[in-house]
């Protein structure tokens, strides 16, 4: 397998970033042992995975998902905030006051001890990422507080070597005619596809692959697994030789859910490596 998915390497100061993350990375990425939908999965069980985020309007209602990658930053998809961006133009709303972001959370229909609430004090949107677009969906959104409570997801090296499968995991529907959002999350290990296999996917479903970059696949082309409607912007994950979780992809989009014959798209995080350290300084350290 190739080590991408219609993927352009960003292999110019690969070294310097990568050395500038080996401090984070040594204390992120490591899942809770603790006692206390995506389609065609199973209940994850407990609450185990400390960076995903949930992101939600103010009377509650569940939007989209992110993933904790930094003491007060998580990253999540530009195409959540794509309704809004006619409103936010017109200086109705800004980016900022849309959403609030849950940590903590494995089940949402309750008010778990473990969560905790913070607004947005920054949305940053892909400069790349337009309301025709599909690609280059992603976002980051900076905390109002520090979120010291929570273990942050390793974010992937600027070149990464991808393995067989990830796992997805969310609050996602179960189906793609469900009408309501499971309450605790559930997670579903999905095959990761070569760039033939992808692209050759795209054309059977008669859409363009002029502007697919940046992307990865994943699923299961006999269907039956597949993130859904309400996962978006949750990681993809995959783990490092130490055992560590990576926020490998993004959900971002597909065509249907869990279709025969089609993939999951994910946002390929190690292209966007850069671009995240531009943005944000990641510390070594949930405390400042």
């Amino acid at each position: 397998m190739k080590p991408t998915v219609f993927s352009v390497f960003l292999f110019s100061n690969a070294f310097l970033i990568s050395a500038r993350f080996n401090g984070y990375r040594s204390k992120c990425g490591r899942l809770l042992q603790t006692e206390e939908k995506i389609v065609g999965g199973a209940d994850v069980g407990y609450y185990k995975y400390p960076w995903y985020a949930v992101l939600r309007t103010h009377n509650t209602q569940l939007v989209c998902a992110g993933s904790l990658i930094g003491p007060k930053t998580v990253l999540t998809v530009a195409h959540c905030y794509k309704p809004w961006f006619q409103s936010v133009a017109d200086g109705f709303t800004t980016f900022e006051e849309i959403y609030e972001i849950v940590l903590g959370v494995y089940n949402v229909c309750i008010s778990e001890k473990t969560q905790k609430t913070f607004a947005a004090e920054k949305v940053i949107i892909h400069e790349k990422y337009t309301n025709g677009s599909a690609y280059h969906d992603i976002a980051l959104i900076i905390l109002n507080g520090t979120a010291r409570d929570y273990t942050p997801i390793c974010l992937p090296k600027p070149v990464q070597t991808l393995p067989s499968n990830g796992i997805a995991i969310g609050f996602g529907k179960e189906s793609h005619s469900a009408t309501m959002l499971p309450c605790n999350m559930r997670e579903v290990q999905l095959k990761i596809y070569s760039d033939e296999e992808c692209r050759d996917m795209f054309q059977k479903n008669n859409e363009t692959i002029d502007e697919a970059v940046n992307i990865l696949c994943a699923g299961d082309l006999q269907g039956g697994k597949d993130t859904c409607q309400g996962d978006s912007g949750g990681p993809f994950q995959t783990t490092d030789e130490d055992g560590k979780y990576i926020v490998t992809g993004l959900v971002s989009f597909g065509f249907g859910c869990a279709r025969n014959g089609t993939l999951g798209i994910y946002t390929y995080v190690a292209n966007y490596t850069e671009w995240i350290e531009e943005k944000i300084e990641l510390t070594s350290s949930t405390e400042e």
